[in-house]
């Protein structure tokens, strides 16, 4: 006994074009999916190093004239500033602790103590 409101798919040749087509698209879509994961999967050949894709290729990696997206992103993964700004463009301290402004040309930055360059040579006001 059936009952009326079951449609049988064996029967209806509309569904069963449609599920031959789902089958066919699912099937191209886990091929290209495993081709597209596995050629992401290859570890890089130097362990030191780090990979990663961006849309362009950077103007300047130097942060003073890297004025373009892609510069400014990889600038932010590279340098510390003294401040920087949150989602908000409020300044928050970043390597300064804090800072004063006496004049108003005139800004005086208080270091974080224990930060040191990748060599491990502290940072101080005569670094350069």
């Amino acid at each position: 006994m059936t009952n009326r409101g079951t449609i049988n798919p064996n029967r209806s040749p509309r569904l069963r074009a449609l599920r031959s087509r789902l089958s066919a698209n699912g099937c191209r879509l886990l091929i290209l999916s495993v081709l597209l994961l596995s050629s992401c999967s290859r570890p890089p050949s130097d362990p030191s190093s780090v990979v990663f894709v961006i849309e362009s290729n950077p103007a300047n990696l130097d942060p003073r004239f890297g004025s373009d997206a892609q510069s400014q992103r990889l600038s932010a993964l590279l340098f510390d500033g003294l401040v920087e700004r949150d989602a908000e463009m409020n300044l928050h301290p970043d390597l300064a602790a804090s800072w004063d402004t006496p004049t108003p040309l005139t800004y005086i930055f208080h270091l974080r103590k224990g930060i040191s360059f990748h060599d491990g040579r502290p940072v101080t006001c005569m670094s350069r």
